[in-house]
């Protein structure tokens, strides 16, 4: 357990081991019993380096969390609709009125995506919702024109990606079909995202499978609430709050947890105990695991 990509695996593994250790076995499995003990300590040391060295970032993710119980777009009905998150997306990567924070939010995802692109690229672009082509509508596109690339964002929340009317699966179809309609030729720099709240593979090999997770938490550990007027950061701190909380791959409330952590946040990590860490493990893994991303090996 040297990476800790490998945290949520490592847990389940543990959880599935509680049967053998339960059974009847003749000599104790103290091999065994050593080996977890040693893999559950690399674990819990790398979370607390992690949360160390990362510290202002993670901060950062903690300070947009709002209660669940604030979360008026849940309450509102709107949870994993697909177009409504699309709006919702095109709205916190364009914020209105605020072109400098777009492009902060617009590079920090594009360098999650590893689109190497972002260093050269002059201006945030408004990214166009609900784009209509011959060949269906697209959710969203981005056309930037120094340099140039094409992104176009195929998101699915509950659905599956399906054929668009040419017969092709969306995420072949829709590169071919925003390029035809912008009159872009057919070796344009085209990115194609699929953004799932599990990272699913798209019918295109070529594109790019992303999270709604690693969308958000590129936007929360990039911004700060200290650079926008109230209004912005109780916009940005519901979203944040609903999608992490609706559309990742945490399987416990982490605006709840996160609401919990926040609540202690001047504490040094290596002051966590065993017991917190490992108690919100299935959501400190994962935001570790985006931390970590970047770093020299």
């Amino acid at each position: 357990m040297g990476n800790i990509d490998q945290i949520n695996q490592f847990k389940e593994f543990i959880n599935n081991t509680r049967m053998i250790m339960k059974s009847d076995i003749s000599s104790p499995p103290d091999d065994f019993s050593g080996f977890l003990d040693k893999a559950r300590k690399i674990v819990l040391s790398q979370i607390r380096d992690t949360l160390t060295i990362h510290r202002e970032r993670f901060e950062s993710l903690c300070r947009w969390i709002i209660p669940g119980s604030h979360d008026i777009l849940a309450i509102a009905g709107i949870s994993r609709f697909e177009d409504a998150y699309t709006n919702l997306i095109q709205w916190m990567l364009y914020p209105p009125e605020r072109v400098d924070l777009a492009l902060q939010c617009q590079n920090a995802w594009l360098k999650v995506l590893n689109i190497h692109l972002i260093e050269n690229i002059e201006a945030a672009i408004r990214p166009v919702a609900q784009m209509r082509t011959e060949d269906g509508r697209v959710d969203l596109v981005i056309h930037y024109k120094r340099p140039k690339l094409l992104i176009i964002i195929e998101s699915k929340v509950l659905s599956i990606e399906h054929k668009a009317p040419s017969g092709l699966y969306q995420t072949i179809a829709y590169p071919i079909a925003v390029r035809k309609k912008l009159r872009l030729s057919g070796d344009y720099p085209t990115e194609t995202i699929f953004l799932t709240p599990d990272g699913a593979s798209a019918r295109n090999l070529s594109a790019r499978n992303a999270t709604f997770e690693d969308l958000v938490m590129a936007i929360a550990t990039t911004l700060s609430p200290n650079e926008m007027n109230s209004e912005l950061r109780s916009s940005y701190s519901m979203i944040i709050s609903h999608l992490l909380t609706h559309v990742s791959t945490f399987s416990s409330d982490a605006s709840e947890t996160l609401s919990e952590i926040k609540k202690h946040i001047g504490m040094s990590a290596q002051q966590l105990t065993d017991e917190q860490i490992i108690s919100i493990l299935e959501i400190i893994g994962p935001i570790c695991r985006f931390l970590r991303r970047g770093e020299k090996k």
